[in-house]
């Protein structure tokens, strides 16, 4: 009797995490997490893909609903992630200032991280860019909030270092903030 009792209880223990481990994937639209109460979305099986028609959870948008959100500037019209850094003129419109990566003013949160592409410093490149939310400095590391790189997480930090020459440095194009 006690034998039965125990290979129920195993068996009802499988059946109920058979789930968990058979689809263990967000799917297109599910909320991964939030920050300042902007919630960041999975793009489920289109995670990393760039066209927007198809995926409206791109990191572009996220940014632009974080600014719109907390802000209320509509931050919108930038085309791809890397011009949030680029198109200067714009950001300038907008009242955003960009700063140089390896420059003298450290990053905060609620900039703009932008990413122009892999180890890409180039801003006539093909490559779209990438954009997050730096969500804090902390213990010489920068956290930020992204969608659509991950499909199963929004949040990831990089190194910072200060430099010699009071410089900072991180691995992205530069940032831009209000």
């Amino acid at each position: 009797m006690k034998l039965s009792k125990f290979a129920g209880l195993i068996i009802i223990t499988f059946i109920s995490l058979g789930n968990t481990w058979a689809n263990p994937n967000k799917d297109y639209g599910d909320s991964l997490d939030v920050f300042k109460d902007v919630p960041a979305y999975s793009s489920g099986i289109y995670t990393g893909m760039s066209d927007l028609k198809l995926n409206e959870y791109q990191c572009v948008n996220y940014i632009v609903r974080f600014y719109n959100d907390l802000f209320q500037l509509d931050i919108s019209g930038f085309g791809y992630a890397k011009n949030y850094y680029y198109n200067n003129d714009k950001l300038i419109s907008l009242g955003l200032k960009r700063y140089i990566n390896d420059g003298s003013i450290p990053p905060k949160p609620g900039d703009i991280l932008v990413f122009n592409g892999p180890f890409d410093d180039d801003p006539n490149t093909e490559l779209t860019g990438h954009v997050a939310i730096i969500t804090k400095i902390e213990n010489g590391k920068v956290h930020f909030i992204e969608q659509n790189w991950e499909r199963n997480d929004c949040f990831r930090y990089l190194d910072l270092v200060k430099n010699n020459d009071n410089t900072f440095t991180v691995r992205w194009s530069g940032l831009s903030r209000q």
